[in-house]
């Protein structure tokens, strides 16, 4: 929490911020670690990248806790994106961590995977739910989120 309070002025590293006329709100982040395969751990709650090569390294920064605080701080701090109406400042932001094509995501449980208009997208429950996606899911992801 310290290190979270003295960030908290800090403009963070935002990648897309996207807001529909249905005022559905998405923040996509767009990272890699190149050729490999990412991985949610559960027990540690952290993502890991397997290289081709071999080895596993949790990848840091954390993305998970990275994208909570970009909400945290576009609510603080920039309010004009979000609506003028108290309801339009209490609505959800959708999460997107989105891997480009060299970066594969893993087998996971069932339970950590949500079903949207008969397609199956990684939810990782932590803090907040974060959508993670392949580059070549991220419209169909939307299209379906928004039709929901």
């Amino acid at each position: 929490t310290t290190d979270y309070l003295a960030n908290q002025n800090r403009e963070p590293n935002l990648d897309l911020f996207l807001k529909f006329p249905s005022k559905e709100l998405f923040i996509l982040s767009i990272r890699s670690m190149g050729i490999g395969t990412v991985a949610y751990n559960e027990s540690v709650e952290a993502l890991y990248f397997r290289r081709k090569k071999g080895g596993v390294k949790r990848w840091e920064p954390d993305l998970l806790e990275e994208l909570r605080e970009q909400e945290v701080w576009l609510r603080a701090n920039r309010k004009d994106l979000l609506g003028t109406s108290s309801r339009d400042l209490r609505r959800p932001i959708t999460k997107l961590l989105v891997l480009p094509n060299q970066t594969i995501i893993g087998r996971h449980p069932e339970h950590l995977y949500s079903i949207l208009d008969d397609q199956r997208f990684l939810a990782i429950r932590r803090k907040a739910t974060v959508f993670v996606l392949s580059e070549e899911q991220v419209i169909d992801f939307i299209r379906a989120y928004l039709a929901r």
